[in-house]
């Protein structure tokens, strides 16, 4: 049995599925499977995947009709055979070492380790070097911690840099139908163990990829993202970790706020953002007194949406006074 499943959902990508699943056989770390879901691919994908079968047996192919990166991952999941799980997404690719780094870092206890990562549009200069010095930190998943991780763009929000014991993953799987699926439930895992060993190492290539889920046009699916974060308080509020509330608190009430003006936008979501700002404000009169918002971009966000005329008064008088101040 294999001891690392490597799960890839692939939907139209034949432009970088090479590159992609190429990083991935040219590891290190050879005791590994590779699940590539071809997602209802309309382009070459497919056929794609099917010719890196015949050449390497490690690969396993699922086919499906399109449903989504959440149900394509969870149908990887379901015939897995590694006792640890690695996500990839189809335009991206992973160091040669990262697997055997990654690895190195989990046991009993650390059932999650993370590395660093590099984005844009092409892969930088050196970016498949060899590393020797690197190094990891044992992270308890304390509260501190846990906000640590919140702040970063990578650790506490998506699947991928990461090696994760695949029954954590199984106990929550993603919400088929949905996008920022992952946003609902990597937080979980990581509060299903008791270490997160981290490096600061890129080992993980985040493509640009102006056709990817997250950097399409603004839909009605992106209310999806409140979703995600609903689920967060859904969890935490079963805790103690009042801080940890809080953060993710001002965090809804921004996300609503940014949603809220995306939908504005459009005069055919004029009944989706009036339902969006009474939600808020009904969200505010719950949770408004156990939250500060203490910076003047998230007061004048949020409070822009509730509250947008008073608030076109307190910049008058500001300019104003700036104005007086300044002669």
């Amino acid at each position: 049995m294999p001891k690392i499943s490597v799960i890839v959902p692939v939907y139209n990508v034949e432009k970088y599925l090479h590159e992609c699943v190429d990083s991935i056989l040219a590891q290190t770390f050879t005791d590994f499977e590779l699940i590539l879901v071809d997602d209802g691919s309309k382009d070459n994908s497919g056929t794609i995947c099917d010719e890196y079968a015949v050449k390497d047996k490690r690969i396993t192919i699922i086919h499906q009709e399109n449903q989504g990166q959440a149900s394509a991952r969870n149908n990887a999941i379901a015939i897995a055979k590694g006792e640890w799980i690695h996500f990839v997404d189809s335009d991206d690719l992973i160091h040669p070492q990262m697997l055997e780094i990654l690895y190195s870092a989990v046991d009993e206890t650390t059932k999650i380790s993370m590395c660093g990562l590099c984005k844009g549009v092409s892969l930088p200069a050196g970016f498949s070097s060899p590393k020797s010095d690197y190094s990891f930190n044992k992270c308890p998943v304390t509260e501190k911690e846990l906000i640590s991780m919140y702040n970063d763009f990578y650790q506490y929000w998506v699947v991928w840099a990461k090696l994760i014991k695949k029954e954590i993953v199984e106990k929550f799987l993603f919400t088929s139908g949905r996008i920022y699926e992952d946003t609902a439930a990597v937080f979980k895992w990581i509060n299903e163990t008791e270490f997160v060993n981290i490096t600061n190492e890129q080992l993980y290539f985040y493509r640009l990829n102006p056709n990817s889920t997250m950097q399409i046009k603004f839909s009605l699916k992106n209310l999806d993202r409140l979703w995600a974060l609903e689920e967060q308080m859904k969890f935490f509020d079963t805790t103690d970790l009042n801080e940890m509330k809080k953060t993710i608190y001002i965090k809804y009430a921004l996300v609503c706020a940014e949603i809220y003006y995306s939908l504005r936008e459009n005069p055919q979501w004029a009944d989706e953002s009036k339902k969006l700002k009474k939600h808020l404000k009904n969200f505010m009169k719950s949770k408004g007194k156990l939250i500060e918002l203490n910076e003047d971009w998230t007061f004048n966000m949020v409070i822009g949406v509730l509250y947008p005329k008073p608030l076109r008064i307190i910049f008058r008088l500001e300019r104003y006074i700036k104005k007086q101040t300044d002669r």
